[in-house]
């Protein structure tokens, strides 16, 4: 990325210039979170979820760190269902993937995606955001 940053058409493109030492690079300034979700998982019911047309965190990823947590599948990859704008009443509209575990000590976590939406999910898919977060206030499965 750093090699891309310094081009100077790439500079030029993005309306910045380099460094005086020309120097731009990316720095991650977040640590791995697994261990924390871990720890989390433990005391509380949790789910995570990401849009399937996400650019920018890739919902194979989250599958992916979610899985490596090592907790047990009690729920394989499924297909969950929600309503959509024009029919919000309408339960029967395929919208995502949900797998679900259960931690050492007995609490669910849930990784689900949702069908066609970005990064922003609840902008993307505004019922099938709200079905979601209905049914995991009120500890329903997806």
């Amino acid at each position: 990325m750093g090699a891309w940053l310094n081009h100077p058409q790439v500079q030029a493109a993005l309306h910045v210039s380099g460094h005086a030492n020309n120097d731009m690079r990316y720095h991650s300034t977040v640590d791995d979170l697994r261990p924390v979700y871990k720890r989390l998982a433990q005391k509380y019911r949790l789910i995570i979820y990401s849009g399937d047309a996400d650019a920018c965190v890739p919902y194979y990823a989250s599958e992916t760190w979610t899985r490596e947590l090592g907790f047990q599948e009690i729920a394989p990859w499924r297909p969950w269902t929600a309503g959509s704008m024009d029919a919000p009443d309408d339960d029967s509209i395929r919208a995502g993937y949900v797998i679900t575990y259960a931690t050492e000590a007995g609490h669910n976590f849930t990784y689900a995606t949702v069908a066609g939406a970005g990064h922003m999910v609840p902008t993307h898919k505004p019922p099938q955001a709200l079905a979601l977060l209905r049914r995991f206030l009120a500890n329903e499965p997806l």
